[in-house]
């Protein structure tokens, strides 16, 4: 789901970024500005590379990129200075102020798609501050109501152009959190299928306590790292131990662990162990 997400952001940035410099000005900046919003979407929501995983293929993607958004940025600009130059850049320029029918919906689409934005931003933020907290899923369904909340309250009593962001703030916030509210059970069931009945243990490299407790693993408790791991999770298969590692975003092990992980207690009941407050 999220690798369609992705491909549908960046697209869509593509699209937009391709075509903004040629539509008239009124509509120029509005569609480089959801262009924009679509690329910082997708790198919101795309899987970090590990300075260890940059090959050639990574480097020459980011280097597509740069080009492409070099040119269109170039674009835009050639086309806003030839406007200044006619005169100053005035609300009748810029098309705002007199909306006419059309208008008005794209600077709302652009208003509830930056909205979004922010409250991916704000959900990142909060799963930082909140990383370590024992909530579990009553946390993650707590901020999911205040998400709804707060979008409730934008649509029953602001005004048009601050409830359309205010509400997709809250309603990014409260979606968000709710598909995290089922990450302590993909944790866990994806760890037994990747064990398949092999012993089998959750370390959390960036902690003191380093064995998680059940209510550790919801989406904004579990603690998160910047040069560690999240979760790793080890396999131990004869004299072979296996690792791999959480992704928050794509909520799903990847093989693999980098820097140094911790020891642990390998269990063929961890599973229950955990849920029965044992380990």
């Amino acid at each position: 789901m999220t690798d369609d997400l992705l491909g549908t952001l960046y697209w869509t940035y593509f699209a937009l970024g391709l075509a903004s410099p040629l539509l008239p000005f009124t509509l120029m900046w509005r569609t480089a500005c959801l262009s924009a919003g679509a690329l910082l979407a997708a790198n919101l929501f795309a899987q970090p590379v590990h300075w260890s995983d940059e090959n050639v293929s990574h480097t020459f993607g980011l280097l597509m990129l740069l080009m492409f958004t070099s040119v269109v940025v170039l674009a835009l600009a050639v086309r806003f200075l030839i406007v200044v130059a006619k005169g100053p850049a005035t609300d009748e320029v810029l098309g705002i102020g007199q909306y006419s029918h059309w208008r008005i919906w794209i600077d709302l689409i652009n208003l509830a798609f930056w909205g979004g934005i922010a409250g991916v931003f704000l959900v990142i933020l909060l799963a930082r501050l909140l990383g370590g907290l024992q909530g579990g899923h009553l946390l993650d369904l707590g901020i999911a109501l205040a998400g709804v909340a707060v979008a409730v309250f934008a649509a029953l009593r602001c005004s048009k152009m601050i409830a359309v962001p205010l509400s997709s703030i809250g309603i990014a916030v409260s979606v968000l959190s709710f598909i995290g509210s089922g990450q302590t059970d993909r944790i866990i069931g994806e760890a037994e299928a990747l064990a398949a009945g092999r012993p089998w243990c959750l370390v959390t490299p960036t902690t003191d306590v380093q064995q998680p407790t059940l209510a550790a693993l919801g989406f904004f408790s579990l603690p998160k790292g910047r040069l560690k791991a999240h979760l790793v999770l080890r396999i131990r298969d004869g004299d072979e131990d296996i690792k791999a590692h959480w992704s928050i975003r794509q909520q799903r092990f990847f093989n693999g662990a980098y820097n140094l992980v911790p020891a642990c207690d390998y269990r063929t009941d961890y599973a229950a162990a955990l849920m029965q407050g044992r380990v």
